[in-house]
């Protein structure tokens, strides 16, 4: 192969990357987007995310929206190793408190379940983590601002 035809090689591979990582993030805003649509109007609903990547293993993408009481309310999950995966809803998590989510992630990896889902479970416990983190600033705020009106 000559050296100009290997340059050109780079260069498509190149761009191809580009935009599939734009896809991507595209991608990624609209589900973003899209949850916040659906659910702008109700009250103390928070918006989190978790993501777990692995050189040469399968990624994960977690949105939870999570109300007052620590309640998953929608969870959506992207997991794979290409740009073509695809967020799905997961139902199993909605209706769980934060807490008992993070107990059944800790149950399935003492016993090892669903190897395959190592990333997922990984991501997921950040954003499980992330909303925890918010719920506590909601809640100091939350005195500051009722005692700021007296």
């Amino acid at each position: 192969m000559s050296s100009m035809g290997f340059a050109t090689f780079i260069c498509v591979a190149w761009l191809a990357q580009l935009v599939m990582t734009w896809l991507q993030l595209q991608q990624h805003k609209q589900i973003m987007k899209k949850l916040i649509k659906i659910y702008h109007s109700e009250p103390e609903l928070y918006l989190t995310s978790g993501r777990f990547t692995k050189f040469l293993r399968p990624a994960a993408d977690v949105f939870l929206i999570v109300d007052a009481e620590d309640v998953v309310k929608d969870c959506r999950i992207k997991q794979g190793c290409t740009v073509f995966a695809r967020y799905h809803n997961r139902k199993n998590w909605i209706g769980m408190t934060i807490q008992q989510v993070i107990a059944s992630l800790d149950e399935d990896d003492k016993s090892n379940k669903r190897h395959s889902e190592v990333s997922l479970r990984k991501a997921m416990r950040q954003a499980c983590e992330q909303a925890l983190s918010l719920e506590k600033h909601a809640k100091r705020n939350r005195g500051k601002e009722s005692l700021a009106g007296v």
